[in-house]
């Protein structure tokens, strides 16, 4: 509700008060019962008009009036309207925004409405229009796919060149489930003229087929960091059978399957030094990394210091849970020195989480009838064991150390 306007009377007073006698605001206030904001404003109209005291007493109250209070000025000519059909079809390009729009009319129109209003105005507009177009679409019966019109730009670690690609969006209809992923797909394929002859369909099959690709490169490459295998160039197809080694051809067929692995059943790799137990080990590792298949390495030795370590820290039960989540735990050499009382344990814990869940490979160059004399304690050397050993495949290394193949090379100027 607007301020009541105060009378002439009031209005001469606080000119007297503030110009003749040089009273402060609090002192007008008590005097004449009006508020400081009405003092302010008096005192400023009256100076804009151009008033002193002395014209002030020469004038009318009518006259006083019509200069502390002008009639507003009027509206004067009307400003141009915007074409809101144009703005609204310019709006659907790629690239245009409403304040480019609302920019242009300013260049044509000067004195045209200001932003806010010109956005009021379309948006106003718009709701007289009344135009709907429905789609009924069921969650997840249909998926969009396509390239984004805008191209997105990348910096090649390499070079420092700033490379462009295709952003490739892909989404469910009425879900809020939205895939997106920067690809060169699109461009290697207008580069290549027999792509012209496949269909839409083969086109899109292929770029399918190249993202798919992708994904599980990079899910590989996840889980071989994780996995820190000692020798993550080991591969099961390179492993070789010669009549020393004595190794069981159609186990080791059987196991790089990794059937072993869904079957939650062990591994014990035992043999001499140097007879290949580590590169066995790595190399079903490996093959159980191409199957999707979670894996983490291991020596005994460092595990051991590991959970010392967390268990003095406070992250024994973390450590612990992140070892029983891994789908093929690798120990290589397996009981190399007998354990402490709190290694045993440890071990213990280890074995019992993943009994019956997870899949552990065990290398050592013990053989497996020692190892309960290795282990010490009676007790959790049967429960060690118990839960080791009866449900594990084993595989039996022999022969000569396979290091006396690998020759050094001696430099020409030492051999002179």
């Amino acid at each position: 509700m607007p301020t009541e306007r105060l009378c002439m009377r009031h209005t001469r007073e606080i000119l007297r008060h503030k110009w003749l006698l040089g009273s402060s605001h609090r002192l007008v206030t008590s005097s004449l019962k009006v508020s400081h904001g009405a003092i302010t404003d008096t005192t400023q109209r009256a100076l804009r008009a151009g008033l002193c005291w002395d014209s002030v007493c020469a004038l009318m109250d009518s006259e006083l009036e019509q200069l502390l209070y002008p009639p507003p000025p009027s509206a004067g000519t009307p400003r141009p309207e915007p074409d809101f059909v144009t703005i609204d079809l310019e709006l659907r390009r790629k690239g245009v925004t409403l304040e480019l729009l609302h920019q242009e009319y300013l260049a044509l129109h000067p004195e045209g409405y200001r932003r806010s209003a010109f956005c009021a105005h379309y948006e106003s507009w718009k709701k007289t229009r009344g135009l709907t177009m429905r789609q009924v679409h069921q969650g997840g019966d249909r998926l969009f796919v396509d390239y984004s019109g805008l191209k997105a730009y990348y910096t090649d670690p390499a070079t420092g060149d700033s490379v462009a690609c295709e952003l490739f969006v892909a989404t469910l209809g009425a879900s809020s489930y939205t895939y997106a992923e920067a690809s060169p797909s699109q461009q290697e394929q207008q580069r290549d003229p027999q792509m012209a002859e496949l269909s839409f369909d083969e086109r899109f099959g292929l770029l399918v087929d190249s993202q798919s690709l992708s994904q599980h490169n990079k899910r590989i490459a996840r889980l071989l960091s994780e996995a820190k295998l000692r020798l993550p160039q080991a591969c099961v197809e390179d492993v070789d059978f010669p009549r020393s080694r004595e190794l069981d051809k159609p186990l080791w067929r059987q196991l790089s399957t990794c059937r072993f692995i869904e079957d939650h059943r062990g591994i014990l790799v035992v043999g001499a030094t140097g007879t290949g137990k580590t590169y066995v080990s790595c190399a079903l590792g490996q093959a159980a990394l191409r199957k999707g298949h979670r894996v983490r390495y291991y020596r005994t030795c460092r595990l051991l210091d590991e959970l010392a370590l967390a268990r003095a820290d406070g992250s024994y039960s973390k450590l612990l849970c992140r070892l029983a989540r891994f789908d093929l735990l690798i120990l290589d050499d397996f009981l190399m020195s007998p354990p402490t009382e709190m290694q045993r344990r440890d071990l213990l814990e280890v074995l019992e989480d993943r009994y019956g869940n997870r899949s552990t490979l065990c290398s050592s160059q013990l053989p497996v009838d020692t190892w309960h004399a290795q282990l010490g304690d009676p007790t959790l050397a049967d429960a060690l064991l118990d839960r080791l050993v009866h449900n594990a495949y084993r595989l039996v290394l022999k022969g000569p150390t396979r290091r006396k193949d690998t020759k050094i090379q001696t430099p020409p100027n030492e051999e002179q």
